[in-house]
C-alpha cells in the first residue's frame, strides 16, 4: 500500500510538472481576496503568521505587489478584550515565468520580498501587554489561475518579526482570490 501512494504521488507531481512547461503571460493585472502567511520559530517557540483580506497587482510584465490586512480579537470572561492580534504586509515580487498550458490553466512562478507591521497582546503575570513588531521576509511563490479569474496562489520562504519575540523560519502561505 505504500508503495502504490508513493507511485500515486509521484503521477500527480509529474503531471503538475509538464503543466508548467508551457510559458505564456496571463492577462488580468488586478487580484483580491484573502491569504495567509504564517512562520515558524522564536526564541520563546512561539510562530507568527498574518493574512486576511488581499490585493495584489502586477505593475509591468515582470513585476508587481501585494498588501494583505488582517487580525482578531478574543474577549475574555468579563466581557473586556481577552487578546489582540493584527498584522498589514506589504511584498514586491517579481516574475521568473509565466505559463498557460491551457485555456482553463495559466499561472506564474515569482520571488517576493516582504515587510510590514504585526502587534498582539499577552498576558503577562495577569497584565495584558502589546508586542508591535517589524515583519520581513523572502522566498518563492507559484500562482496558479483556473479559468482566467480563479487565483490560487502558495508562497514558501524564510519570513519572521523583531524586536519583541524575535522569530525567524521557514514561512508558507497560501490563498484564494479573484483577477479581474
Amino acid at each position: 500500500m505504500q508503495v502504490l501512494k508513493k507511485i500515486i504521488v509521484a503521477l500527480v507531481l509529474c503531471s503538475v510538472v509538464s503543466v508548467v512547461a508551457f510559458a505564456e503571460p496571463d492577462t488580468y493585472k488586478n487580484a483580491t481576496g484573502v491569504f495567509g502567511l504564517g512562520w515558524a520559530g522564536g526564541t520563546s517557540g512561539d510562530s507568527g503568521g498574518g493574512g486576511g483580506l488581499h490585493y495584489q497587482r502586477w505593475f509591468t510584465n515582470r513585476l508587481g505587489g501585494q498588501i494583505t490586512f488582517g487580525g482578531w480579537y478574543e474577549t475574555g470572561a468579563s466581557g473586556g478584550i481577552a487578546s489582540v492580534d493584527y498584522s498589514a504586509l506589504a511584498a514586491f515580487q517579481g516574475i521568473f515565468h509565466k505559463f498557460n498550458a491551457s485555456d482553463y490553466l495559466g499561472g506564474v512562478l515569482y520571488g517576493w520580498v516582504m515587510a510590514g507591521h504585526r502587534g498582539y497582546t499577552k498576558s503577562v503575570q495577569g497584565d495584558l501587554v502589546f508586542y508591535p513588531n517589524v515583519v520581513l521576509g523572502v522566498g518563492l511563490g507559484l500562482e496558479f489561475v483556473l479559468y482566467e479569474h480563479l487565483s490560487f496562489p502558495l508562497e514558501f520562504g524564510y519570513a519572521g518579526e523583531l524586536p519583541n519575540n524575535i522569530a525567524f523560519g521557514f514561512s508558507a502561505g497560501m490563498g484564494i482570490r479573484y483577477r479581474f
